[in-house]
Order: structure tokens, then sequence, then C-alpha cells
């Protein structure tokens, strides 16, 4: 290592090592360089000139010239490469379990499939890959795959239920879906996709990088297969192909280490290594300060058990409380970036995490709500604290169960002491909206200036940790069944509306108690119990259902279609009175329902003779199909049109979106072979449904208007009445 010499202040020469030294300034006059005397502790400063400086690690011209001829006989040594052969296809791109599975009736081929490897190079290079060997598992020759193989994949997945269902139970990390979800969160706020190219490796398209990206939003955003189609083929982990995305990203020409890799290097290398790596800091808004805060708070009071009554799935549990626990630790080591990735993978589906705080603005007025139970008000006199305005939060005082029929203006918590709900009346004082800690107890005199104020006070008893973790333990228990909702749904419907707990103890897990089941009840938002003990079903009215024995499907408005109006019957009154069934040359009901009328009309009556033989009775159980399909002339193609169709009860029930949202399906271990081949045809041609009751029909369904929700006959009614325009 070179040596620099320095006169310290006493004109004496001291050797410093060029490592030492600190440069001051860089110019054409030459550079200052400062290192400190290791004797005295001064400063000293020398001017090294351009001409007789020379760093240690910089070659002689004899030295360059000696590695410039080495290089070029290198290169004249090595021969032309031939042109590269396609060592795959998009076939290769598939999923080995679903390879596996299309090929489980020849398991000998299979067998033979899974004895290749990727072992050898040489092989690689010089044969192509058999169709029934994935790639997917190897990230180095997967990063060879082009765009448009990645592209031929998805499409041609649309007529593989086997690939669909495969994509959406692939296993991925909890970090692979951080890493996904940034990555589509940026794509929405960078519209120039500026960032991503900024990554990009040099000499890639950027209409290449552009076009991964664009599949990779595409699936995150529904906008890829429909899913329906894979129904049929198992349960799904996700309703999003995650690994698919994921595995996208990864084979961008883009550098190696990046923001969307970044969230796997603690799991690899140790979250020392990842601290180290990670140098940024985001501003978190004041809701996911909330809710990390919260997290932090639950975890710490119920461990793991919380992570099973937060989200909407508690067999997702395990996920949730990692995913959980990496919010709280880049909370508290400053990490925000993973923080709000985190929180924003929590948030989405399938664990639909919504925590108290999630909800709260960022300047927060007065309002109380039972979930909160937390209400911010004004005009507490600082004195009544000490002046001490630590409780003080954005110039409110938060109290837990505070009325607010108490409050005279909402918007600046003004309390009406007048009201008899503060006089003489007790509260607690919480530290803030995020942070419900008890502080103290606020008592209200009979005057407006008669508040006291007791530190460290409670108006009752609080649960120890044992006795939280118990109760939680047993709401977990009592919603258990993810389930449990459409359970109590289905059995009130049987029961007409309204049914006792004894009935409704059928829908909750074996063993569960009473006092648990009544807690689960009442956070069910579709039910509701009679003064006179009863629990009712409610419609979005508020009132209680009906009997009725078909749900309703409503195709079109009636405003769309020419229709007759019948005469009010007892069967038929308001919009069911609208609309004739298909006559003639415009079809049969079996042709309209793709063959469901036909399927369905056949198994309702072999269950009535059966129930007429079991019952001796000549009274059918199941009603009859009759006229399903009604309609009318449409106003823009002057051909008929389908008004609504009517679906049976007895082999159709409820269930919900991914969403929440409430659609139609067939009920699981009552339907034929027959039954559910004709519904997928229908599912196919109609789309997905979804429920909106009016005045007249409380099981009212009108397809849904999500793209990926849409089926064939809507495209094939815009090219009818554009086909109409231009004749």
């Amino acid at each position: 290592m070179a040596k620099i010499v320095f006169n310290n202040p006493h004109g004496r020469p001291v050797e410093v090592d060029e490592a030492d030294t600190t440069v001051v300034a860089d110019g054409p006059d030459g550079r200052v360089v400062a290192a400190k005397d290791p004797m005295t502790g001064a400063t000293m400063m020398r001017n090294l000139s351009t001409e007789t400086y020379l760093p240690s690690d910089m070659p002689s011209e004899e030295e360059e010239q000696m590695m410039y001829d080495d290089a070029m006989n290198s290169i004249e040594d090595i021969e032309p490469n031939p042109p590269r052969r396609p060592l795959f296809n998009w076939k290769n791109l598939r999923l080995q379990q679903a390879i596996s599975g299309e090929a489980a009736a020849g398991a000998r081929r299979a067998g033979r499939a899974g004895e290749r490897t990727f072992g050898a190079a040489i092989r690689l290079m010089s044969e192509r890959l058999p169709a029934n060997q994935s790639i997917r598992d190897s990230p180095q020759i997967m990063m060879l795959a082009t765009v448009e193989d990645w592209v031929t994949y998805v499409e041609r997945m649309a007529d593989s239920p086997i690939d669909m269902g495969a994509e959406f139970s692939a296993s991925v990390s909890p970090s692979q879906r951080i890493a996904v979800t940034k990555f589509v969160a940026e794509w929405e706020q960078d519209v120039g996709h500026r960032n991503l190219l900024q990554k990009a490796l040099p000499g890639t398209q950027p209409s290449d990088l552009v076009a991964r990206g664009e599949l990779v939003y595409s699936l995150m955003t529904n906008r890829g297969p429909n899913p329906m189609r894979a129904r049929g083929y198992g349960s799904f982990k996700f309703d999003k192909m995650f690994r698919l995305a994921y595995d996208i990203i990864s084979t961008m020409p883009i550098n190696f280490y990046n923001s969307y890799t970044l969230f796997n290097l603690p799991a690899l290398e140790g979250e020392a290594a990842f601290r180290e790596a990670v140098d940024r800091y985001v501003p978190l808004d004041l809701s996911e300060v909330g809710m990390a805060i919260q997290m932090q708070q639950k975890l710490a009071e119920y461990g793991p058990g919380y992570a099973q009554i937060a989200v909407a799935d508690p067999s997702m549990s395990n996920e949730t409380y990692r995913l959980m626990q990496q919010v709280v630790n880049g909370y508290n080591i400053g990490d925000t970036a993973v923080v709000r990735s985190a929180l924003n993978a929590l948030q989405d589906a399938p664990f639909y995490y919504m925590a108290e705080a999630s909800a709260d603005k960022s300047v927060f007025d007065a309002q109380n709500t039972a979930d909160k139970g937390v209400t911010g008000v004004a005009q507490i006199p600082k004195k009544v604290f000490g002046d001490d305005d630590s409780l003080y939060y954005n110039g409110l005082i938060f109290l837990k169960d505070f009325p607010q029929a108490a409050i005279s203006d909402k918007t600046k918590g003004a309390i009406d002491f007048k009201s008899d709900k503060v006089k003489n009346q007790s509260f607690e004082v919480v530290k803030s909206p995020f942070d419900t800690t008890v502080v103290g107890v606020l008592k209200f005199g009979a005057k407006k200036d008669n508040i006291s104020f007791v530190k460290g006070a409670t108006k009752s008893k609080t649960m120890n940790r044992k006795e939280k973790i118990d109760a939680a333990t047993e709401m977990a228990e009592a919603l258990g069944n993810p389930g449990v909702q459409s359970k109590v749904e289905s059995i009130l419907v049987k029961e007409g509306g309204a049914a006792g707990l004894k009935p409704l103890m059928k829908a909750f897990p074996k063993g569960t108690s009473q006092a648990a089941a009544k807690k689960a009840i009442a956070k069910i938002p579709s039910v509701y119990q009679h003064k006179a003990g009863d629990y009712i079903l409610k419609n979005p009215r508020g009132k209680p259902v009906g009997r009725g024995k078909f749900y309703t499907l409503e195709l079109h408005p009636k405003t769309q279609l020419d229709m007759k109006l019948a005469v009010t019957t007892s069967s038929g009154q308001g919009d069911a009175r609208h609309g004739r069934g298909p006559r003639g040359k415009e079809g049969s009901q079996n042709t309209w329902t793709k063959g469901l009328y036909k399927v369905l009309d056949a198994d309702i009556e072999k269950r009535n003779a059966k129930h007429r033989k079991d019952k001796k009775t000549r009274k059918d159980k199941f009603p009859k199909m009759g006229l399903m399909i009604t309609g009318g002339k449409h106003k823009k193609t002057g051909s008929f049109a389908p008004y609504r169709i009517k679906l049976p009860k007895s082999h159709f029930a409820i269930g919900r979106t991914p969403d929440g949202a409430q659609s139609i399906g067939l009920q699981s271990g009552k339907a034929s072979p027959a039954i559910k081949a004709a519904w997928e045809k229908f599912t196919d041609e109609y789309g997905v449904f979804v429920r909106k009751d009016t005045k007249s029909t409380q099981f009212r369904f009108i397809p849904s208007k999500k793209a990926e929700h849409r089926g064939a006959y809507y495209d094939k009614l815009r090219r009818q009445v554009g086909a109409k325009k231009s004749r």
C-alpha cells in the first residue's frame, strides 16, 4: 500500500497509509488530502499535484498494454457461437403439479418425466425439453422465457381448468406476496413506469419490460382467465395467481437486487442483513401507524389467537400471524416500507383484515360507533388534568362509551352539559384513538365547570391476560368455521326467516357454548334478535324475509324491453307481472337456459316421486319449474331477450364472493353431474350474479358489473346492437 508523507505542525515528516487519508479537494491543480498525526492528533494536509500523484490501485501504461493484449488474444481464440435453439416453449411454463395431474392416467409416462433433471447444462444446450417437464422450479432456466411464452401460456390457460386450479392453489411465501403487492401498487401509482424502467439491465427493450408488467397487473386485477371455469378442480388457496405473478416478475430483465425481491432477504440472509441493506424511510399515514400500534398491542395480549379472529378466514391464521409479526418488527426497527407492504397484503384477499384504526381519518372529529366505542370530545379544560396536554389528540379528549346524543356539534366535539347522559356520569379516558389504553376516569358533575379526573383509575375490573386469551379462544371456536354466517342464514331461510337459538347451534362447531354462539350471531349484520328471543333474518330494508321457493335472476332492466303487464295475482305482483315465455322461432326455455331447465325439471319430478312414495301422499314437496324464463322484445335489437330466470331453492343456495357480495350457486352435494354441467354452461353464457333486492323481489340477483364476471351473452348482445345500427 502506498505511503504519503506529511509534515506535522512541528515540521517533522510523518508517513501515513493512503487508505487512512481523506480527500479534501480534487481539481485540475491537484488533490488536497488530510490525515491525523498519530502522535499529537493534529490535522495534517498536503497538496498532491496531478503529475506526481498516482493512486496505488492504478496500473501503469505497460501494465495496461499487457492487459489489453491478453484480452484481445482471448477474444480471437473464441469460436463464434451457433444460433441458439429454443430449449422450451410455453408448455414448459406450466406447473409440475398440473402436468402430473393431467397425466395421472398414464402413470408410466408421468414417472419417466419425473426422472428427468436439470443437472447437466450440456444436455440442456443440446436437446429440447419435453412438454411434460416444468421449468417453474428452475429460476435460472426460467429467465430464458420470453414475454411471448408467458402471454401464450396465460391465453391457453383459459382452456385448461387444471392449470388454472394449480395456479390458484400454488404456495407462495408472505415475502413473495408482499413483493407482488408492492409491484401492483407501484404500477398503479407510476403511470409512466419510470421506476421499473430505471431497474432495467443494459440492452433491455422497454416494450418487453412493460409487456411483462402489464401481464402481471392484469393477473392481479382479475383481468386474466375466468376462475369460474376452474370450479370442480379442488378448493383454491388464493383468489389470485400470486405464484404466476411472482415468477413473471422474477424473470424480468432488471437488476438482480430490486425493490420487488428485497423482501426475500430476511428469510434468506437474516434480519440483520436486511436492516443493513434497507436505508430508506417511507412516511406512514396516521391510519397505518394506528394499525401497527394496535396490532402490536393485540399480539401482546392475545398472542397468535388474535390472527384467528382478525381476518375473514381463520384457516389463514398462520400466514396472517407471520405477516402481523412483519408489521410489528418493521415498525419497531423503522422499516416503514415493509410495514406498508405487509399492511397492504393483510387488507387484500384472502385475509381482508380490517382493524379499528384503519377506518379512522387523518384529522379526527367527534364520532361514536359500536365498533370503536371511543369518542373524541372538546371543551375539557387543561386544568382538569393539571395542565397536562399529553392526553389531547388534535384538540380532543377520547372517552370510552361516551353517548353520541350528548354531543351537540359533531365537527367540534362540543358537549351538551345539560344532557342527563353527561350529568353525574363517569367515563374512562384513553391515550388516543389508536391507543385505547385506559389512563384514568373523567367524572362530570351537575354543572359545566364541575369536572374531575382521577389518574390511573378504571370504572370496573379489567380482564387479566389469561381471561382475555380465554375470551379470544372462545370466540375463535365459535367462528372457527368460515361458513358460520352463511349456515346461520340458510337455517333461518329454512325456518321461515325466524328461529330460536337451538336450531342455529347446528351452524357452529361441535362443543361451542351457547354464550359463544350468541356473541357470534350478534356480529352477523344480516341477523337481529327480536325482543321475544327469536333470531330474525333481515333484508336490506331491515324487515324479515319471506318464504319464497325460487331465486330470481334479472338479466335486463325492464326499461330495456317491451313487455306486456299481466294482471295482479296472489303469486304475481310488482315486477313479477312483466314478461312472457319464448315462443316459436324465439327458442325454448331449455335453449335459453343452456339445458338447465330440462335437467332441473327432471330432477325435481324424480324427487317428488320419491317423496310421494315414502310419505304415501299425492302432494309434491318440491315446486315444479313451470315457466322458468320470461322476457320480451329488446328495444335495440328487436329480438326476444330474457327478462328474468328463476332458480329453485331446493338446488341453489346463496354464497359470497371474495369481496363480500352475496352470489348464487349450486348447493354442494345435492346436484347431479348433469345439473353441474348445465350450470357451468349457464354461467359461461350469463356470468356471475350478485344479490340486489327490490321492494317486490327479496331474492333478486343481477349480473355482476366486474369484467371478469361477465358472460358471453352480453358480448353477443353488443354485436347484435351494432349490426342493427349498421343496417
